[in-house]
């Protein structure tokens, strides 16, 4: 795994930096989104950067395989400025 990032870091370092914050964060993201937010993630979620969620008392939200959050404008390929907004408005929605 290390080899993985030593080779992303020579070819793209940008990619590089991505990964290592995403890394980093990624404890966090959990608890934000699992413990606290009560959403189920599937397996090899990424976050780049926090979202805003909201999620009804009563409601469900479950977030499949390799999920990928994008939050970041340098994470984003085509530039995306503005926070990802996860959210149900009512207990009847899953």
């Amino acid at each position: 795994m290390i080899l993985r990032y030593i080779k992303l870091a020579i070819d793209t370092p940008w990619k590089a930096f991505d990964e290592i914050k995403m890394q980093t964060i990624k404890p966090l993201a959990y608890i934000y989104a699992r413990i606290l937010s009560g959403i189920k993630l599937g397996d090899s979620f990424k976050f780049y950067g926090l979202p805003k969620i909201y999620r009804h008392r009563g409601s469900k939200i479950t977030i499949g395989e390799r999920f990928e959050n994008r939050n970041q404008w340098h994470s984003n390929p085509i530039g995306i400025n503005h926070p990802t907004i996860i959210c149900t408005w009512t207990k009847e929605k899953k």
